[in-house]
Order: C-alpha cells, then sequence, then structure tokens
C-alpha cells in the first residue's frame, strides 16, 4: 500500500511530475495555499495533466487513426485515455474548489494566498 508524504510548506512540484504537471503544480501554489488533503488532490490533476501531454505527443506521431491488422481503419486507442485523463483531472480541479468565476462550492474552500 502506497504511503502519504507530508509536503513541506514551501511546496516544490514532486520529483516525478513532468513539465505540464510541474508547470500546474507551480502556478497553481503560486495562488493557493492548499492543505496536504488539498496537495493530493493537485498531484492527481498534476499527474493527469503529464498524462495528457504524453497521449498528445503519441497521437501528433500515430494520427487519430490507426490501420488494424486486417486493413481497417479505427480510432486510435489513446483517444479513450485522453478522454479519461482529462476526466480525472477536471474533477480533481473541481474536487479543490479553485474556480474564482464560479458560484460556492460543498465542502472547505481552498484558502487564496
Amino acid at each position: 500500500m502506497a504511503e502519504l508524504k507530508h509536503f513541506p510548506s514551501v511546496q516544490k512540484p514532486p520529483a516525478h511530475l513532468q513539465s505540464a504537471g510541474r508547470a500546474l503544480w507551480t502556478s497553481t501554489l503560486a495562488d493557493w495555499q492548499l492543505d496536504d488533503a488539498d496537495l493530493v488532490v493537485l498531484m492527481s490533476a498534476c499527474e493527469n495533466a503529464d498524462r495528457i501531454a504524453e497521449i498528445r505527443e503519441a497521437l501528433q506521431a500515430d494520427g487519430l487513426m490507426l490501420t488494424d491488422p486486417s486493413g481497417r481503419r479505427r480510432a486510435h486507442p489513446l483517444l479513450a485515455a485522453e478522454g479519461q485523463a482529462y476526466s480525472v483531472l477536471l474533477r480533481a480541479w473541481n474536487q479543490l474548489g479553485l474556480n474564482d468565476d464560479e458560484g460556492p462550492k460543498i465542502g472547505r474552500p481552498a484558502t487564496r494566498v
């Protein structure tokens, strides 16, 4: 079972994040002060931002359609994975409640820095 670690008060991006995830982490924490539980949710959003960037690179290289062994054209299977990664990222973002322009959220909102 994975163990969650305490994030220090100066939150540097976790080392495993790639450029898209690091950028989201850094820009979010520049504007918001999050507690440890929120940082876990943010990390999920950042990991999915990295996943989306990786999927986009593969789709650019392969194209949106692939030809299967029988010669039929099919949608690239990564299109479904991209949709799932976006869904997780957006759910995590909404769970954090960091949207300034929307009405009140259920639960405790994050604190603006």
